[in-house]
């Protein structure tokens, strides 16, 4: 990333590799096109509360992330339960239908805990 600190915002340098890898060209491109910088303070403000502290958790990670291994390493920390579905970091692009056939089955195990 890049800082602007003058307008307090950072720019992502490379999407297509980071975020979009395991994207055909043009989809990687129209994707990195839509986004948007990332505010300063949002990778620097102390975090005062976050959901999977007090709720119980689901991570899921793509293991052709460029960063599989800090995912891995945050995932084992501190979810409860930990999944991996074969993509890049995007896989609700890559991925759509395998991912959301996982979050229903997330749904339905914890619809069934508390019934």
């Amino acid at each position: 990333m890049r800082e602007n600190k003058t307008l307090g915002y950072y720019d992502m340098m490379s999407p297509r590799e980071i975020f979009y890898s395991d994207l055909e060209a043009e989809a990687a491109a129209a994707a990195a096109a839509d986004l948007g910088p990332q505010s300063v303070p949002s990778c620097s403000q102390t975090l005062t509360q976050a959901a999977w502290r007090t709720t119980v958790t689901t991570h899921i990670y793509g293991t052709r992330d460029p960063f599989v291994e800090v995912y891995r390493s945050f995932a084992e920390r501190r979810a409860d339960k930990v999944r991996t579905i074969d993509s890049g970091h995007s896989a609700f692009l890559s991925r759509p239908a395998e991912l959301a056939a996982m979050l229903r089955e997330e749904l339905h195990e914890a619809a069934s805990e508390t019934t």
